[in-house]
């Protein structure tokens, strides 16, 4: 089969808007009258000479192809008519990887230590002294269940199972800093089939908790809360003398030897012990140290399929 002639035909074209939506919809219909040269033609062999769906318009860029209509000519078997019909309001993607993603938010709950209350103030007891046993709570955090369809399984995705974010990234619309989403769950679907694509559906979860300000040695900092967070404490200090450094015990407030882990300072010395007079001072827990070590990799996230 061949095609003789496409033409357009002038009474056959037509172009509609309406408020329908937030931004109004347009529709544009053209039909052309096809002539082949056979009569055994089929309506698919005459479509297949047409543009395919989802072909922009050739002057209204925001509407697209959406529907091909064929009939034959009822005189001549040679002679066909086609209506093509174009919108700016779109069907699903044939392809499927051109989908929206889906995103779905939840809360997820644990139980860690409580340092302080509703009000911002540290929980101590009566003796304002940290409690033996530090109280316990449900605390919730956000998660974000994102699913898209892949036409093949991302190469990255083996390095990801537990990284942290390290670029402020964008979730549905929402920005978060660098250190505050940890990818908590991937799953890969079996293979599935949608027109003539097979695809799997990609399903990652993230977990998002706020960044928090900790005492280091250096001063305050914000680090991250999937970080290793370590209060610095032992039994033994550091000791420097003479160009020397040497592990001697810490000390009580009676000036014997600790049975239990004291405060360090973040440079290896004991809180609140003053060397030169051997006085100590139990420190306040405000001025607790914590040592910082990123527990999980770092890894760029602005590139994953987390929002639309």
């Amino acid at each position: 089969m061949s095609i003789v002639s496409i033409a357009a035909i002038g009474p056959g074209r037509s172009a509609k808007a309406n408020a329908k939506g937030s931004g109004g919809v347009r529709t544009h219909s053209q039909e052309y009258r096809v002539i082949t040269d056979s009569p055994y033609d089929t309506s698919y062999e005459v479509e297949g000479a047409f543009a395919p769906i989802g072909t922009q318009h050739p002057s209204d860029t925001a509407a697209f192809l959406v529907d091909k209509s064929t009939r034959a000519d009822s005189k001549g078997k040679m002679i066909w008519y086609v209506m093509l019909t174009y919108s700016t309001e779109r069907p699903r993607a044939v392809n499927p990887a051109a989908e929206p993603i889906d995103i779905e938010w939840d809360t997820d709950t644990q139980v860690e230590p409580i340092l302080y209350d509703a009000n911002g103030y540290a929980i101590l007891n009566s003796a304002v002294d940290s409690y033996g046993e530090a109280v316990k709570g449900e605390v919730a955090y956000w998660t974000v269940v994102c699913t898209s369809k892949q036409l093949f399984i991302p190469s990255w995705i083996n390095e990801y199972k537990n990284a942290v974010n390290s670029d402020s990234c964008m979730i549905d619309g929402h920005v978060f800093d660098l250190g505050t989403c940890k990818m908590k769950k991937l799953r890969i679907s079996r293979w599935q089939n949608q027109e003539s694509y097979r695809y799997r559906a990609l399903t990652i979860t993230i977990k998002i908790m706020d960044t928090i300000t900790i005492n280091t040695k250096d001063g305050q900092e914000i680090v991250s809360a999937w970080d290793a967070n370590l209060i610095d404490e032992g039994l033994f200090q550091k000791f420097s003398k003479s160009g020397n450094d040497y592990h001697v015990p810490c000390i009580t407030s009676q000036h014997h030897p600790a049975m239990k882990a004291m405060a360090l300072d973040g440079t290896g010395v004991q809180l609140g012990l003053d060397i030169l007079t051997g006085v100590y001072t139990q420190p306040t827990p405000d001025q607790i140290v914590f040592n910082n070590a990123p527990k999980y990799q770092r890894k760029p996230f602005s590139f994953l399929p987390i929002t639309n």
